[in-house]
């Protein structure tokens, strides 16, 4: 079994607190890699909307599904 978690912070705290579990020798615990689109993505955070690394911070799931998905009807990338 793969338990695959996403690439961002939660995801990091997670991880980290399975360290001090002994868990089955058939699961196997993953993090989603880094990925190019998410090296320069739109956030809307309080300093308002800038594009940043996502990588490590916010890659959900979302971001691995491709930039058709992850699209308006405007062509923009939606901001996370």
């Amino acid at each position: 079994m793969i338990a695959l978690f996403d690439n961002d912070t939660a995801a990091e705290a997670a991880i980290a607190s399975l360290a001090h579990i002994d868990l089955p020798a058939n699961l196997i615990i993953r993090q989603l890699p880094a990925i190019d689109v998410a090296r320069s993505y739109p956030t809307l955070g309080p300093s308002g909307m800038t594009r940043m690394d996502v990588n490590g911070l916010a890659g959900s799931i979302e971001l691995y599904l491709g930039t058709d998905v992850l699209r308006d009807e405007g062509g923009n990338l939606k901001p996370v």
